[in-house]
């Protein structure tokens, strides 16, 4: 079901902008908990919010650690 959810969707917007990845986490996730999430490249975590009810962890590269004041969980070059 979720292959079919992101194909459709993938036709209806024209690629994988990041409208289409949100929609496709969300609906992924519905019924998920209880899992270890790991966002590497977090940028400024916009998907954080999908994880409420798992353990969300975010990674980031050093280079960019002032830009986001420490707030991710790690920092590294991936």
């Amino acid at each position: 079901m979720l292959k079919e959810t992101f194909q459709t969707l993938k036709k209806l917007v024209k690629g994988y902008p990041r409208a289409t990845v949100d929609i496709f986490i969300e609906k992924a996730l519905k019924d998920i908990k209880n899992l270890n999430v790991l966002d590497a490249g977090a940028g400024n975590m916009p998907y954080k919010n999908f994880f409420k009810l798992c353990k969300y962890e975010s990674c980031e590269h050093p280079a960019v650690k002032s830009q986001y004041h420490n707030q991710h969980t790690f920092y590294c070059d991936l």
